[in-house]
C-alpha cells in the first residue's frame, strides 16, 4: 500500500474531529475525499501528509510509519515524497513562475541552476513554457494553479495531496486542472488524493471516499469512462 491508516483519530481541545479512520490506498490511485464542511476531510489529508499528527492511531506512507519519525525526519519525507496542492496557490509574489517551481528543490539543497532546469521541464509538462518568467500577479487563477501543480511535481513525488484545488476556479478551468492531474498519474504512477465538495470533480477520479462526522460512511470505486478522463488544455 502507498498509504495506510490504522484507527487514526484526531481531537482538538478534546473535541473529536476524526474517529478511527482505516484506509488503504494503492500506488497510482486517484482518490476523492468528500463530505460536508467540518466532516474532517482536510484534517485527514493533513494527517496523511504529515502536516499534523493523529491523537491516536498510525499513518504509513510507503514504508514510513509517520508516528515513528522525528519532526525533522517527517519534514524530509514531506519535502521529498509528497507534493501539496491547495485552493490558495501560496505562490511567492516577488519571484517568477520558474523560481516558484524550483523553490522546493532549492530548499532541499539542489543547486540553483539544476533546480531551475528541472522547473523549466515541469512547466512544459503543465503547459506554461511561455510563462516561466511571469510573476504570479500576471497570471490567471488557472495558470497560478498550474504553477502550484508544477511545484508539487518538481520533486517527483510518490504522492500528491490536493485540498480543494479547483475551489477558486471556474468550471472549465477546474476541469482542465483535474484532467492535468489525471495525466500526471498516467505519466508518473504517483498516487493522488483530492479533497473536494464538488461531485463533478469527484466523478473524474477512480474512487470516492465519503466522510461524515469524522467517520468513513462510503468508499466507492468508479468505472473509468473516456469522457470523464478529459484532455489537458492550456490557458
Amino acid at each position: 500500500m502507498t498509504i495506510r491508516t490504522e484507527n487514526i483519530a484526531k481531537h482538538y481541545g478534546g473535541i473529536p474531529v476524526l474517529k478511527g479512520i482505516n484506509l488503504n490506498i494503492t500506488e497510482g490511485e486517484y482518490v476523492a475525499i468528500m463530505g460536508p464542511s467540518g466532516s474532517g476531510k482536510s484534517t485527514l489529508l493533513h494527517l496523511i501528509g504529515g502536516i499534523d499528527r493523529p491523537t491516536e492511531g498510525r499513518v504509513w506512507l510507503q514504508n514510513h510509519d509517520l508516528s515513528a519519525l522525528t519532526d525533522d525526519q517527517l519534514a524530509t519525507v514531506r519535502r521529498r515524497q509528497i507534493g501539496f496542492i491547495f485552493q490558495i496557490y501560496n505562490l511567492i509574489p516577488v519571484i517568477n513562475a520558474r523560481e516558484n517551481v524550483a523553490m522546493p528543490l532549492i530548499i532541499d539543497g539542489v543547486k540553483r541552476q539544476d533546480a531551475l532546469k528541472r522547473a523549466t521541464a515541469v512547466l512544459n509538462i503543465v503547459g506554461l513554457q511561455d510563462h516561466a518568467e511571469a510573476f504570479p500577479g500576471k497570471l490567471s487563477g488557472g495558470q497560478q494553479q498550474r504553477v502550484a501543480i508544477a511545484r508539487a511535481l518538481v520533486i517527483e513525488p510518490s504522492i500528491i495531496l490536493a485540498d480543494e484545488p479547483t475551489g477558486a476556479l471556474d468550471t472549465r478551468t477546474g476541469d482542465e486542472i483535474m484532467a492535468l492531474l489525471r495525466q500526471t498519474i498516467h505519466q508518473t504512477r504517483c498516487t493522488i488524493l483530492v479533497v473536494t465538495h464538488d461531485p463533478r470533480i469527484a466523478a473524474r477520479t477512480d474512487r470516492i471516499i465519503t466522510i461524515r462526522d469524522g467517520e468513513i460512511v462510503d468508499d466507492t470505486p468508479l468505472k473509468r469512462n473516456a469522457h470523464l478522463s478529459g484532455s489537458v488544455l492550456t490557458g
